[in-house]
Parts: structure tokens; C-alpha cells; sequence
């Protein structure tokens, strides 16, 4: 019984990971607004739209962005890939415009 419970967490480990590396734009420029959830990113990964909704883990900024085909994509950005004052600056505008709380 331990050996399967560590052998689902390992592949729950490498499928978490596979979907982190799939939804985090290695490269690119982030654009948003502050009166608005308007969201943009440039570069290798193409997306605008505005934030549906918004999570923190531990050091990874989870967006759920809605395109205006209607379509959600998930993005992940870490806190090491931008400096501390932009990573928290993101993070206060995409709470601040989180329709999940509402």
C-alpha cells in the first residue's frame, strides 16, 4: 500500500510538472492594466485577454485568462522570472481584478 501511494505521488508529481513547463511562457513580455483585468503577453506565448481568475502557490502566479474567442487558458509565471518589485506588482493587479472572490 505505501509502495502505490508513492508511485501515484511520483506520477502526480511528473504530471503537475509536464503541465507547469506546457503553461509557463519561457521568455516574453507582460503587459496589464490596472483599471482593467486586461491582460497581454508577447513573445512565446501569444495571449490577450482579461484575468479570470487568480491563484498563488507558494511562488508560482496561477492565471486563468479568457480570450476574447471566449476560450481559458492557464498561465504560470514564478517569482524568479521577474524581479521581486514586478512579480508583487502582478500579483496585486490580477487580485485585485479576481472574479473567483466575488
Amino acid at each position: 500500500m505505501i509502495s502505490l501511494a508513492i508511485v501515484l505521488g511520483y506520477v502526480g508529481y511528473k504530471v503537475c510538472l509536464l503541465q507547469c513547463r506546457k503553461n509557463t511562457p519561457p521568455s516574453g513580455t507582460i503587459l496589464i492594466t490596472e483599471s482593467d483585468n486586461y491582460i497581454e503577453f508577447q513573445g512565446a506565448l501569444d495571449l490577450v485577454g482579461k484575468v479570470a481568475s487568480a491563484q498563488l502557490f507558494m511562488n508560482v502566479l496561477c492565471l486563468q485568462v479568457k480570450d476574447y474567442s471566449g476560450e481559458e487558458k492557464h498561465v504560470f509565471i514564478g517569482a524568479w522570472a521577474l524581479s521581486a518589485q514586478d512579480f508583487s506588482h502582478l500579483c496585486r493587479v490580477c487580485f485585485a481584478h479576481d472574479k473567483s472572490k466575488a
